[in-house]
């Protein structure tokens, strides 16, 4: 677990590259949900 902290600090920008990639996931996920619900209407 020590080895996880030197890793983090060497990554520093790996969670907001992460979470980043997720968000982004999201948005497309919720915008091709809204133009298949659109489609349908």
């Amino acid at each position: 677990m020590d080895g996880f902290g030197a890793e983090a600090e060497n990554n520093d920008d790996f969670p907001h590259r992460f979470f980043y990639f997720l968000y982004s996931r999201y948005v497309q996920y919720m915008y091709w949900v809204q133009i298949y619900q659109w489609r349908i209407v």
